[in-house]
């Protein structure tokens, strides 16, 4: 999976939530706005399960860390 314009932001943290085993996901979760919390909820009932492979997850791993290399 490339970078992908139509992805959205709470489906690709959804992704990486379902990688994540339960108490590293709770974790992540608590300090999260819960109106953000509701839609990245709402973005794992429809995500494609194409975005949940191991690949998957680590280019979306690999964009997360070049965003914050990038200069602001």
């Amino acid at each position: 999976m490339s970078h992908d314009e139509s992805i959205s932001g709470a489906q690709r943290a959804a992704a990486f939530l379902l990688s994540l085993d339960k108490e590293e996901a709770a974790n992540v979760l608590k300090h999260l706005d819960e109106s953000v919390i509701v839609e990245v909820v709402e973005a794992m009932g429809q995500l494609d399960p194409e975005m949940t492979r191991h690949e998957s997850i680590l280019d979306l791993q690999r964009e997360f860390i070049r965003s914050l290399a990038r200069p602001k």
